[in-house]
C-alpha cells in the first residue's frame, strides 16, 4: 500500500507534468507527499522554498497533504537517499525536462533514479515532449 510519495521537481513546467498524476493518486486518500527541489546557494534556497510552497498550496487545495524539502545537490543519488530517509513508498517524477531555473536536467537524473531505485517509480513523460524533440 502506498502511504508516502516522494516527488523531485526542478521548477520547470516539464517536471511539473507529474503533479496531475500525483493529485489523482493522493487526493483525499491520506497519502503523504514530499516535494523536493535543489538550491545551490542562499538566493536559490529562498526561490526554491517559495516555489515549493506554491506547489504545496496547490496540492492542499486538492486535499493532498505535502511537505517540502530543499537539497543542495540534484543528482539521482540525492533523490534516492532523501526518498529513503523519508521512508517513501514511491518516487514520482517526470522522465525528461529541460534545464530548469535551478539547472537540474531531469532526463539523466530520472534515468539514474529509475535504474538505481529499490523503490517503485512512477515516471511521467510530459505531453507534447515528442513534438519538441
Amino acid at each position: 500500500m502506498i502511504e508516502r510519495i516522494f516527488v523531485p521537481l526542478d521548477c520547470s513546467d516539464l517536471a511539473e507534468a507529474v503533479l496531475p498524476y500525483l493529485e489523482r493518486l493522493a487526493m483525499g486518500t491520506g497519502i503523504k507527499v514530499r516535494l523536493l527541489t535543489v538550491a545551490k546557494d542562499e538566493p536559490d534556497r529562498e526561490r526554491a522554498n517559495s516555489y515549493l510552497k506554491s506547489k504545496q498550496n496547490q496540492l492542499k487545495k486538492r486535499a493532498v497533504e505535502a511537505s517540502i524539502s530543499v537539497a543542495s545537490d540534484g543528482e539521482a543519488e540525492t533523490i534516492l537517499s532523501e526518498a529513503e530517509a523519508w521512508e517513501a513508498d514511491l518516487i514520482a517524477m517526470s522522465t525528461h525536462g529541460r534545464s530548469g531555473a535551478l539547472r537540474w536536467v531531469f532526463g539523466s537524473v530520472a534515468d539514474g533514479v529509475l535504474r538505481r531505485s529499490a523503490l517503485p517509480c512512477l515516471m511521467v513523460r510530459p505531453e507534447g515532449l515528442a513534438a519538441q524533440e
